[in-house]
């Protein structure tokens, strides 16, 4: 029996599916799980990247996790006004 890739089927909750976008893309993601734990991981992951999708960390979307002190810590390591 071939098992190639090709023919591989993967739920959408599958995290090799997940894992194809940038790392703000994937922080997003879990945000909508409300797994915030991962979230700040893949912050912190896009942080080192340098990924431009940071360019989007204050606007509305990410309120969702303004009350979160890793998120005021996390502009503060950006430089950015809380």
């Amino acid at each position: 029996m071939n098992t190639s890739a090709s023919q591989t089927v993967r739920s959408p909750s599958s995290s090799s599916v997940l894992l194809q976008g940038s790392a703000v893309q994937i922080a997003d993601a879990y945000l909508q799980r409300h797994d915030l734990d991962k979230v700040f991981q893949w912050l912190d992951r896009a942080y080192r990247q340098r990924d431009g999708g940071l360019l989007s960390i204050k606007a509305r979307w990410w309120s969702q996790i303004a009350a979160d002190p890793r998120y005021m810590a996390f502009l503060k390591k950006m430089n950015l006004p809380e």
